[in-house]
């Protein structure tokens, strides 16, 4: 009996660590592949004096905090919707354990401005 124990316990280890290595895997695949989404959030930027923005984001519904990509899609995103809503579609990326957003389109969606 203690055998079969013994056995049953050895296996379980070994499939949960090969289950939880695959997990891993697949996680770290998608992140470096730049999965696409479609996320709606409010849109805050950070500009200087001159109006040159700085800083771009993008907070989802969910509560999910996006750094957005400042290049001309970017812009154009930040310039629109700086402080109401938008549905954004792109790319994402994980540095330094934050997310960015690489803007593909911006949704047709948006709250108007209180």
């Amino acid at each position: 009996m203690r055998i079969f124990f013994t056995m049953f316990v050895a296996a379980f280890l070994v499939s949960s660590a090969f289950c939880n290595g695959s997990a891993q895997a697949a996680d770290k695949g998608k992140k470096d592949a730049g999965g696409k989404v479609s996320v709606m959030g409010k849109v805050s930027t950070v500009k200087t004096d001159v109006d040159k923005f700085t800083s771009i984001k993008l907070t989802g519904t969910d509560g999910v905090v996006y750094n957005i990509s400042i290049d001309d899609k970017g812009k154009d995103l930040a310039s629109k919707y700086e402080g109401i809503s938008a549905v954004v579609n792109g790319s994402v990326t994980e540095k330094d354990k934050e997310k960015w957003l690489t803007v593909d389109s911006i949704g047709d969606k948006k709250k108007k401005k209180k």
